[in-house]
């Protein structure tokens, strides 16, 4: 019995995401703000950790559409990148899977980072910038990800100053 109780677990526990959430309200609509970060060139304004993003399959792809590639460089640093975004809901959600990380001191999860974008009236939405993790971080990955929590709220303060109230 309890071999077949394990067994019944298993799937649930190979499956179990770990998710960490920053959340900021926004002084414009959830289309403008999604439309700004879906922008590479917009980055270098608002990111504190990203100096640019390139598009790596611009040929193949729109930048900010489903199978577009993108190479994040870090500000003052060698350290680089990839995403790709894997899936979108127009002005309401995007789903970005991180891989390929170049001369980080710690070798990043596989994980995946979601952006999502609520109305919430009177022109403004709610911006959520999430972590996925498909296991348990270790304490030193743990750490990366308090890091990226830190940059995450300082990225959306900065992104919500520079979309407030466009006309």
């Amino acid at each position: 019995m309890f071999k077949y109780i394990i067994l019944l677990l298993l799937p649930i526990s190979l499956f179990a995401q770990m998710k960490y959430k920053v959340s900021i309200e926004m002084d414009a609509s959830s289309e403008y703000v999604f439309n700004y970060l879906g922008n590479s060139n917009n980055a270098n304004k608002w990111s504190v950790f990203v100096d640019s993003i390139a598009v790596l399959n611009p040929f193949e792809f729109n930048d900010g559409d489903i199978g577009s590639i993108r190479r994040c460089y870090v500000r003052n640093s060698n350290k680089k990148w990839d995403e790709e975004i894997v899936e979108i809901t127009s002005n309401q959600y995007r789903l970005l899977r991180c891989f390929n990380y170049q001369n980080f001191k710690a070798n990043p999860p596989h994980l995946f980072t979601e952006q999502t974008y609520e109305d919430t009236g009177n022109n403004k939405c709610l911006v959520t910038f999430t972590i996925i993790m498909n296991e348990k971080p270790t304490i030193i990955q743990r750490l990366g990800v308090i890091k990226t929590q830190s940059i995450f709220r300082k990225n959306l303060k900065n992104i919500k100053l520079l979309t407030s109230n466009p006309t």
